[in-house]
């Protein structure tokens, strides 16, 4: 256990000496990216709330699509068809629709994004935030650290890897040498801000990093996964992942016929069939089209729940859910949203931010327990200097 804890001792500490900012660039971008919905709608509010609306009522779905691809129509010069591609509604009856719109005219086809307001179907925003340009320096800096891709990418692989094992060498040290002490558990579980300012440092470091290991070796895990091509194949052989043969959801119309129910129709079907839940995205197919209405919807899961109903019937095709996959896909899609903290929403947004920050706050009391460190064998040198020149000093003199 002696030898184990002294080469993890100094692999953590020349580990964490070598990678310490990028893995503190990491974090804080990490974190940045985290809060990203929020500060879009501190940003601007107006994007997102929809106008006062007192004394209206909410817009039915078909009123809202029609209202809304005519406004829309009225914009162009040229005649431009017009179609709602995916809606956004969320359970809040303040909050604007987000909308995807799929254009085209005699030249070309394209789509683009609108905020509309549901009470008139007039658009209040379009495009991205203007937070965009902002969050994708943030992204640049925590993927590439904003340098020349050939040159930052391998930085950041890299760092992330020995990550990993400073995380793990960090655990090493933590875990009481005196595993049957109390005393020695506490001091691991509890950090002291009595003794000192380099002891508090100390404690922080300890205590507070042997919490944050689980939460921060998920992060640079799945960074590796995203990251090696050969984490990534050696992770799926690990699991029993075959790509060629996933699961995909496939539930068709058999035949085209005239339609015999409303949009609105079909929403509140689904309502009654899967209950209230935080938002819907409707999915829309094209006129004619064998393709169903798809509803997804979820209570905060990162993999939501998908209805696909008969545009022309009304009739429930099928439900796709998270259960349905095999146990390989279910492990494997949950990877990049718990790298991304979008595993169950908000909830693990926050707790992934606080931990990046713990990230952030450990790479720099690593660094200036360094510097302490470095400090106490300069002064020990030189006390051993002098030490030895005062030995010098009284040695006797050898007569001839």
């Amino acid at each position: 256990m002696k030898a184990l804890k002294a080469i993890s001792r100094r692999l953590h500490r020349y580990l964490g000496w070598l990678t310490g900012v990028v893995v503190a660039i990491l974090c804080a971008t990490g974190a940045i990216l985290l809060v990203q919905p929020e500060v879009e709608r501190l940003a601007e509010p107006e994007r997102f709330i929809a106008p006062d609306h007192e004394g209206k009522t909410l817009l039915s779905l078909d009123d809202f699509l029609s209202t809304f691809e005519k406004n829309e129509r009225a914009t162009f010069e040229e005649p431009t068809n017009v179609l709602v591609a995916r809606l956004n509604i969320p359970s809040n009856p303040n909050r604007t629709w987000y909308a995807l719109v799929s254009a085209r005219d005699r030249n070309d086809r394209w789509t683009y994004m609108a905020y509309v307001d549901p009470y008139t179907g007039a658009a209040v925003a379009y495009g991205p935030s203007k937070t965009l340009e902002f969050f994708r320096t943030v992204r640049r800096m925590h993927t590439s650290l904003c340098l020349n891709p050939t040159v930052g990418r391998p930085i950041v692989r890299y760092s992330t890897l020995i990550f990993v094992f400073i995380l793990l060498t960090g655990l090493v040290r933590w875990t009481p040498s005196r595993l049957s002490n109390k005393q020695a558990w506490k001091s691991a579980l509890v950090p002291s801000v009595t003794k000192g300012y380099f002891r508090t440092i100390y404690d922080l470091h300890n205590v507070l990093g042997f919490y944050a290991t689980l939460v921060l070796l998920v992060l640079a895990l799945t960074g590796c996964w995203i990251s090696f091509s050969w984490f990534k194949d050696g992770f799926d052989k690990l699991i029993g992942y075959d790509r060629e043969s996933r699961y995909q959801a496939d539930f068709q119309i058999a035949e085209v016929g005239e339609t015999t129910t409303s949009f609105q129709g079909i929403l509140d079907k689904h309502r009654a069939v899967a209950g209230e839940k935080k938002s819907y995205d409707v999915f829309f197919p094209g006129a004619k089209s064998p393709t169903p209405i798809c509803i997804r919807q979820s209570d905060g899961f990162y993999y939501a729940d998908a209805y696909y109903w008969n545009q022309y019937t009304g009739e429930l095709l099928g439900v796709d859910r998270y259960g349905n996959l095999p146990a390989a896909q279910r492990v494997r899609t949950a990877i990049m949203p718990l790298h991304r903290g979008t595993f169950w929403g908000a909830t693990t947004r926050y707790i992934f931010l606080v931990f990046c920050v713990l990230g952030v706050l450990l790479a720099v009391t690593g660094y200036l327990l360094t510097l302490k460190r470095w400090d106490i064998e300069e002064k020990n040198v030189e006390r051993r200097r002098a030490r030895e020149a005062e030995g010098a000093d009284d040695a006797p003199v050898k007569s001839e």
